[in-house]
């Protein structure tokens, strides 16, 4: 049923009180399917100003549960997160070491690669939180103008000069992922939900099985323990 006049195709029902009754009863047709819409139970995409003096719906927004859903899930998963799995937390804007030790171990005696890389990869977290350097540029893209990072900084071919692209390409990587967080301001690190197999942001459904599937190996686990316990095999 239709409440307040028209909403989204539902026209308002005119006549007397049994007519509209008796037509709220029919089936719905498919330009209705599995629409209720109750105080209690509002449904995504209703209007939320009815006319004057009819009850009022609250909208709810997909889009914005969804992002509520993920933030719970990073909760989760900051917790239970060991290492070692196929859907897990990566800390976005975070400068990949392992690019600096490979650059390091083609560049220094082995017994320097730990020091030097260290020292290397700090000093560049520690470029990538000046908020003075700014290292973009705007290119117009079908007729848009988009801000990418300028690979030709100077910082940022110096860096390629004396310690190669894989250590270039991990500064530039970390730009790309704050310019995307908007971290750029304040240099914080973003959690995101990611999918390590396939090197990719993991998609919400995609975590909620993986949770789940962990839940009914841990039940399954502790039931073996108890038949153990029991004596049963």
């Amino acid at each position: 049923m239709c409440l307040g006049g028209a909403i989204f195709g539902c026209k308002v029902q005119t006549g007397s009180i049994e007519e509209q009754t008796r037509l709220s009863e029919r089936p719905l047709g498919n330009d209705a399917i599995n629409l209720e819409v109750t105080e209690e139970c509002p449904r995504e995409g209703l209007v939320n100003s009815p006319p004057v003096g009819q009850t009022s719906f609250v909208m709810v927004r997909g889009e914005d549960d969804l992002e509520a859903v993920r933030d719970e899930l990073i909760k989760g998963f900051l917790e239970i997160d060991t290492g070692g799995r196929k859907i897990g937390i990566k800390e976005m804007e975070k400068l990949n070491e392992k690019a600096f030790k490979a650059a390091c171990l083609a560049k220094v005696p082995p017994e320097e690669v730990a020091t030097a890389s260290y020292e290397l990869y700090s000093s560049w977290q520690q470029q990538l939180g000046d908020l003075s350097w700014y290292p973009f540029k705007t290119v117009i893209v079908d007729g848009n103008h988009q801000e990418i990072v300028n690979v030709d900084d100077d910082k940022l071919q110096e860096l390629k000069r004396a310690w190669g692209s894989g250590a270039h390409d991990a500064v530039v990587n970390t730009l790309v992922e704050m310019k995307q967080y908007d971290r750029l301001s304040d240099g914080s690190i973003a959690n995101e939900l990611w999918n390590y197999k396939e090197g990719r942001r993991a998609t919400t459904r995609e975590c909620i099985n993986y949770m789940s599937n962990q839940v009914k190996q841990l039940t399954m686990t502790k039931r073996r323990r108890i038949r153990r316990l029991n004596g049963k095999a």
